[in-house]
């Protein structure tokens, strides 16, 4: 693990959010994870239906997290600061277990309006411009 590597922000909508331009496309990413079902492990048999559904849960949670970061280093790795157009499935495949795909577009983002200026913006702008400033902080630190 790299110490002070900062991850990009992972934006779902379908392009650059407001008060931001995109300086450079910087390609496609995209990430495939796969893991067994434990609703078809031999232990499923002695377990309660609640327990069952808590370690399917949790494998779910873990899965998509895998899936985020290796999106977010795929990234950094292309010079971007963001993924646009975030896309995550799930697939649950009897045999194969449970696949997890995440997609998007790494760009490279950039303010364009000052921080308190353009009025009432959307939440995803919001939040997209909070963790884009934070790490731009924490990268002039360094």
């Amino acid at each position: 693990m790299t110490v002070g590597l900062l991850m990009p922000c992972l934006l779902p909508g379908a392009g650059v959010p407001e008060g931001f331009t995109a300086q450079s496309i910087n390609g496609f990413v995209e990430e495939l994870v796969v893991n067994d079902d434990p609703e078809y492990q031999w232990i499923d048999k002695i377990r309660t239906p609640r327990a069952s559904n808590e370690a399917r849960q949790t494998l779910f949670m873990k899965l998509s997290g895998a899936v985020q970061r290796k999106i977010g280093l795929k990234a950094l790795e292309l010079g971007g600061n963001a993924v646009v157009g975030y896309q995550q499935k799930f697939d649950v495949e009897g045999d194969t277990g449970i696949v997890v795909r995440g997609i998007g577009t790494a760009m490279f983002l950039v303010r364009t309006a000052p921080e308190g200026a353009g009025g009432a913006a959307s939440p995803s702008a919001a939040a997209a411009a909070a963790a884009l400033a934070q790490q731009q902080r924490s990268t002039s630190k360094e």
